[in-house]
């Protein structure tokens, strides 16, 4: 949802892609958030293979919702680390992920 907020008219594969994850995977994702009414799905002009996926208002509003929340989360989880605690931290996290994917992020 953050990716499509920002790319409009953006393909799956873009979102597998940014998400680093199987397009399948994100088919079904995008079938359900499509049945929620947070997202269109319009053939693509250009190829008629290939969706074009946007963000609806209420896809948007509750988007809003969700990274309040998640803020929300982040502040309660790391309430008594320090600033360079928290940077250790995320240090920590982005060198997990590259080991488990040999990808930077």
């Amino acid at each position: 949802m953050r990716y499509l907020n920002v790319h409009q008219d953006c393909k799956l594969k873009n979102i597998a892609d940014e998400c680093d994850i199987e397009s399948a995977t994100v088919s079904k994702m995008i079938d359900n958030l499509e049945k929620k009414e947070m997202l269109t799905r319009k053939i693509n002009p250009k190829n008629k293979r290939a969706y074009q996926l946007n963000i609806t208002e209420y896809g948007k509003e509750s988007l809003k919702k969700w990274n309040a929340h998640c803020i929300e989360i982040e502040n309660i989880s790391l309430k008594d680390f320090s600033e360079e605690e928290k940077e250790q931290f995320e240090d920590f996290l982005n060198r997990m992920y590259k080991n488990l994917t040999n990808k930077e992020l």
